[in-house]
């Protein structure tokens, strides 16, 4: 946003932005969970990401909108950023087995935005 007014962003490929943070929370209460019973420990593939869902587009226009830039976004499709990798159009994980069994309350990507932001913010 310093460097110039306007990016072009992917558009058609649709996943859940994930704080770190939030991900690493995610594991302490399973690696909790393990210490306390690891006798009966639920082991299986377990997915994890924010909630809600977005396209690239939404996240840079989101990022830019929370952090006060003026920026203009241009949706585009993948095809105008080829790349020898794939990608799916749609990645959005199924979490509803790590929250009931973790009891986890899982943030939307939005307000992890916020929290990345802010956290970025306050350490410059």
């Amino acid at each position: 946003a310093q460097s110039r007014k306007e990016i072009n962003v992917v558009y058609d490929q649709i996943g859940s932005p994930t704080l770190v943070d939030h991900l690493a929370h995610a594991i302490l209460r399973i690696c909790e969970r393990y210490d306390q019973n690891r006798g009966s420990f639920p082991f299986g593939t377990y997915h994890y990401s924010n909630e809600g869902v977005a396209s690239w587009y939404d996240f840079a226009h989101a990022i830019f909108e929370l952090a006060g830039h003026i920026m203009t976004v241009n949706p585009v499709r993948s095809e105008a950023f080829p790349t020898k990798a794939r990608r799916p159009a749609f990645s959005v994980l199924d979490k509803q087995k790590i929250k009931d069994t973790f009891d986890l309350q899982v943030p939307h990507w939005r307000a992890a935005l916020r929290e990345c932001l802010n956290e970025i913010t306050h350490k410059e």
